[in-house]
């Protein structure tokens, strides 16, 4: 837990592909096949060389899922491409609409990738992946972006024994621990004879100022065009070191992730106006900039002035204090494709926006948790979503609805649809079956309309004794295995 505490899965650094929509066919001979190969090491390595290298992928995939160590070597040991990218490798693991409103899903693609980085770093200690400079099979880069990297696994992997002749560039993440072990990070940065680290994203959470300047210098010595960095949990106590953090990173000129969140950015004072003014010039100077996180920070009517002239896809605003113009602003902001807006308090806000300057064209995923949508504002609410011409994945969890309103979010056909709603009933009777009815409807209209359910989380609460409508929802035509 400890591990992953911190560097949750987050849409800031894995956008959400909601661009596959095929149909969901029996498997395939070839997957039938590779399901019954990876079960048998020994046949494996007789074949593993004639393998074509999309298929050596997927089986290597399947290897690490399973945890087949035995397997995954012969697969390895046959690699024949100069870069070893476990992206490629779980093209499908960080991006899937599944993981949207799902923590149990989302913990599920962590922990599978922490450990798959950890046991390919094993494989080179072991010289099962070979990365000798006059082998023309070897490999030479092992990517690791987007996936989790234990600062103890490279600790194991700098002093494990290598030739003069074996040499590998490591692309990384960075996540210095805020408990312990940040220094040793530092040192490691440094790379060695054999191994040299460029580093693509750059997390910082609960980092002290002097820790984190260090961090983030020496990465940037890896590599000047760094894409991401996280700046979280800081707790900035004045507008100085707001500056002084925030310019830490000014010279990251191919910056397009940035989270903020937790910060405490903002606050009540006088100056804090000329503040909002200062964050938008530094936003603005990152021409590449499209995924922005400033959740947890104090956004109330700020949103303009921070956000004003920025073409982002994702934007977190979870817990930001949102009020009626700060929702009127996000409206025009027709470039987003991903909005988060829960945990505000904005179902009232809904019968005050003015419908027909909303802007947002190209939204796709919108998640509305926890924003006090109620049987009253729902009317409201529903001509707003009615209103995004390309919406297609809603998280509607927490809130409260009634089962007519449910009803109505099923058929506006969405491709996925996640509800969480406690059951509102108007009867009297002693002893109600309207949540048992209203189960049945919502059912039965899910199955109507073509939905499937798929795990969910939060399905805990619907077990006896709770009336709660809770379900995770997936047109069936809409197939996107993670």
């Amino acid at each position: 837990k400890m591990i992953l505490k911190g560097l949750e899965w987050s849409p800031t650094w894995s956008p959400i592909s909601v661009s596959q929509r095929t149909t969901s066919p029996p498997p395939s001979l070839a997957t039938l096949s590779m399901d019954c190969l990876v079960q048998y090491p020994d046949l494996l390595e007789e074949v593993s060389c004639f393998l074509p290298p999309s298929l050596r992928k997927e089986m290597v995939a399947k290897a690490l899922v399973q945890h087949r160590t035995k397997s995954l070597i012969p697969l390895i040991n046959t690699w024949t491409e100069p870069v070893l990218s476990l992206q490629s490798i779980f093209p499908t693991l960080k991006y899937s609409p599944e993981l949207v409103g799902d923590m149990h899903t989302q913990v599920q693609a962590t922990r599978l990738g922490c450990v798959s980085t950890a046991k390919l770093i094993e494989l080179i200690i072991q010289k099962d992946i070979s990365i000798l400079v006059n082998n023309p099979r070897a490999v030479k880069v092992l990517d690791l972006t987007g996936f989790l990297v234990l600062r103890s696994s490279l600790e194991e992997l700098y002093q494990a024994s290598f030739s003069v002749t074996e040499k590998l560039t490591i692309m990384l993440d960075v996540f210095p621990e805020s408990w312990s072990g940040h220094s040793n990070w530092i040192q490691l940065l440094n790379g060695t004879k054999n191994f040299e680290l460029k580093v693509q994203n750059i997390y910082c959470s609960s980092l002290r100022e002097p820790v984190r300047n260090q961090v983030i210098a020496r990465a940037l010595r890896t590599n000047e065009d760094i894409r991401g960095v996280m700046l979280s949990r800081l707790n900035f106590v004045d507008w100085p070191e707001v500056k002084r953090t925030l310019s830490s990173i000014q010279t990251c000129s191919k910056l397009s992730r940035l989270d903020l969140s937790r910060n405490n950015m903002f606050d009540s004072s006088p100056y804090d106006q000329s503040g909002s003014v200062w964050v938008n010039r530094f936003l603005k100077g990152f021409a590449h900039l499209t995924r922005l996180d400033l959740s947890y920070n104090l956004l109330s009517n700020r949103v303009d002035q921070t956000l004003q002239g920025l073409n982002l896809d994702y934007l977190n605003l979870t817990a930001s204090h949102l009020v009626l113009g700060d929702l009127q602003s996000l409206v025009n902001m027709n470039s987003l494709v991903h909005l988060d807006l829960s945990q505000n308090n904005l179902g009232d806000h809904f019968s005050d926006l003015f419908l027909k300057t909303n802007m947002l064209v190209n939204l796709e995923i919108l998640e509305l948790e926890d924003c006090f949508l109620s049987p009253n504002n729902f009317a409201f609410v529903f001509s707003f979503l009615q209103s995004c011409p390309s919406l297609k994945i809603l998280n509607f969890g927490y809130n409260t609805l009634k089962i007519r309103q449910i009803i109505q979010l099923i058929e506006l056909r969405l491709e996925v649809l996640l509800v969480f709603s406690q059951l509102v009933c108007d009867c009297d009777a002693s002893e109600c079956v309207c949540f048992a009815e209203g189960q049945l409807l919502v059912n039965n209209s899910l199955s109507s309309v073509g939905y499937q359910r798929k795990t969910f989380d939060k399905e805990s609460f619907s077990l006896p004794g709770y009336k709660f409508i809770v379900f995770k929802a997936f047109l069936a035509h809409y197939n996107y295995n993670m």
